[in-house]
């Protein structure tokens, strides 16, 4: 095993503190968004995903709209108030 293996499995025992695990995510997060945001390199990624993720909203939205599909009146049928 290499030096860098091994702080790479140093980083993910238990007796880490939580406290360098955070600040380490953090700081290895905001490193990437920034590099991200100035040279555009995740565009195309974020694009796949989106295509992925797209039909699994339709499916989570799928009972909401059809609740209010199902509770909508037809626009020519008469409402309670007006009788035949």
């Amino acid at each position: 095993m290499s030096g860098r293996e091994l702080k790479i499995k140093a980083l993910f025992q238990k007796k880490t503190p939580i406290v360098i695990k955070l600040v380490i995510f953090a700081v290895g997060s905001i490193v990437l968004m920034t590099v991200d945001y100035r040279q555009n390199h995740l565009d195309n990624i974020g694009l796949a995903l989106s295509v992925v993720v797209y039909p699994v909203q339709l499916m989570v939205d799928l009972p909401l709209n059809v609740a209010s599909w199902s509770s909508e009146k037809p626009a020519n049928s008469p409402g309670p108030d007006q009788g035949k």
